[in-house]
């Protein structure tokens, strides 16, 4: 885990300018969005609930009943909340994907200020990816990119 001085200036370096879209609390009062930065703090917040949610339906849909030992691909991961959730509840093994560099340095950030290890941020473009490439995964996660893809990208 980081301590507030790091965390404050790593914040800094991450193009504080452009607003988070993924909520975190990083402790000593440092959090990715605040609640004065509507309405960006509503759907960041509430894109963390959705995980959660998420999270807690796997002993549900998955045979072994709960997420350890599971490894996770989350597609399109953003700023990588739905990731660090999966692997802060103990997943085996989390990779997060996303097309945007900036996003890929926030996620890794967030890891690192999370003090988490089973989690990694990769760059790369959800249209192709290989299991040669990434591997194979028990649990893929593919949360809002279709609306930012044209209908060639994913229909035959």
């Amino acid at each position: 885990m980081l301590d507030e001085n790091t965390i404050r200036s790593r914040l800094q370096e991450l193009q504080p300018n452009v607003a988070w879209c993924h909520y975190y609390d990083f402790g000593h009062g440092v959090e990715s969005v605040s609640k004065d930065n509507e309405p960006y703090y509503t759907k960041a917040f509430g894109l963390k609930k959705i995980g959660q949610q998420v999270l807690a339906s796997i002993p549900h849909i998955t045979k072994k009943g709960d997420i350890k030992e599971k490894t996770v691909l989350d597609l399109a991961c953003a700023e990588g909340v739905h990731s660090n959730e999966f692997a802060k509840a103990g997943a085996k093994r989390v990779v997060g994907l996303e097309g945007r560099q900036l996003y890929v340095d926030r996620s890794n950030f967030a890891k690192d200020a999370l003090g988490l290890t089973n989690v990694e941020f990769v760059k790369g473009d959800v249209r192709h990816i290989s299991p040669d490439e990434t591997g194979t995964f028990d649990i893929v996660l593919f949360f809002g990119i279709l609306h930012h893809l044209d209908a060639s990208d994913w229909l035959p």
